[in-house]
């Protein structure tokens, strides 16, 4: 016995066991507490997905955005984190986000493109400078942006340091107050380190210990990760097999690691960039031809895992990435594109790679 004790004595601290009847008696609590509504997901500005993600995305969750390079993840992040603050008026957000990839201030004028619609191009006076007019109209979404409870860190730090920093942030800020957490990640791969695959490892299964560890002190977090796509998506064979034109978890960089500590999985899809005339065994379009005679290529939404949900489902969004921003086609849209009004995941296919909308 004294070895036994001698064996395991440097093990100390053991985690905490509870009993079955605690657990349950929490988990009915929270089945009470969305039925009166005190426990709410936070909604996005994306109903369809809020419908099939438990209203919104659900509190002390992570969520993976991934897309082929320059195809608009970092656009979807930040819609988002900022329309999550927007759209839940009962709940407390602060936001806190790692910019490893673009420099802070870049991400601020996407933010006033988004709300102005005015172009990068026009906003930084390419062409022409901005007129005086202009210039003190854009300032309200400044000052308006000044108001968010955002924070930014433009330095990589080690996937240790990212956790340590995230829980410091929550304590200090979100605890006393009662906010929910909400934190950004981009880009995974650029975190301090000297092998990509580890130091994503080692982020994501820390990050699901952070987030256990603030449920466990009654507080809630809501992660989005950014996670680089491997170059599969490119092959030969997917590019010719309709098949396996969708983006798969297998996709992402340490694809094991993340798809097992990931409780969503989205990935924003521009199949037109690979030179696709139609998308899937659906035939799904590749470009839109607006009222205005504008040819846009398609951007689609795929949620591949959903933990509370159905997974492997499909939205057809308009790309508006010249204002760095996407929206989810109503249901008319869908009808011009498809002639019937049907969920779009669900279309049998259509005639035309180009389609043309009505006004």
């Amino acid at each position: 016995m004294d070895s036994q004790q001698n064996l395991f004595s440097n093990l100390n601290p053991f985690p905490p066991i509870t009993h079955i009847r605690d657990v349950t008696e929490e988990a009915y609590k929270h089945v009470k507490g969305r039925a009166d509504g005190t426990i709410v997901s936070a909604k996005t500005k994306f109903k369809l997905l809020n419908s099939k993600l438990m209203g919104g995305l659900e509190l002390n969750t992570i969520t993976t955005i991934s897309a082929m390079s320059g195809a608009g993840k970092s656009t979807l992040a930040k819609e988002l984190r900022h329309s999550i603050s927007e759209h839940n008026p009962n709940l407390k957000f602060k936001q806190l986000a790692f910019n490893f990839e673009m420099m802070a201030i870049s991400q601020v004028n996407r933010e006033i493109v988004s709300k102005s619609r005015i172009k990068m191009q026009d906003l930084y006076s390419v062409d022409r400078s901005l007129d005086d007019d202009t210039i003190r109209e854009i300032k309200m979404y400044y000052e308006d942006l000044k108001k968010s409870d955002i924070y930014l860190v433009e330095v990589a730090v080690t996937p240790e340091i990212l956790c340590a920093m995230l829980y410091d942030f929550w304590e200090r800020e979100c605890k006393p107050g009662g906010y929910t957490m909400i934190y950004e990640v981009d880009n995974l791969m650029l975190l301090d380190g000297p092998k990509e695959k580890e130091k994503i490892d080692k982020a994501n299964y820390g990050l699901v210990k952070l987030k256990k560890q603030i449920e466990s002190e009654g507080g809630s977090s809501i992660g989005i990760l950014l996670n680089q796509m491997n170059r599969n998506i490119e092959a030969v064979e997917r590019v010719n097999t309709p098949e396996i034109h969708k983006p798969m978890a297998s996709d992402l960089m340490a694809a094991s690691s993340t798809n097992f500590c990931s409780d969503y999985i989205i990935f924003v899809h521009i199949p037109a960039k690979l030179g696709l005339k139609s998308y899937t065994n659906k035939r799904f379009p590749t470009k839109l031809i607006y009222p205005n005679n504008e040819i846009v290529d398609m951007a689609y939404l795929e949620l591949v895992k959903n933990r509370s949900g159905e997974p492997n489902l499909t939205f057809a969004l308009h790309n508006r990435m010249k204002y760095f921003s996407f929206d989810e086609m109503s249901v008319k849209e869908k009808r011009s594109i498809h002639g019937k009004d049907v969920n779009f995941d669900q279309v049998k296919g259509v005639k035309a790679p180009l389609i043309k909308l009505d006004k």
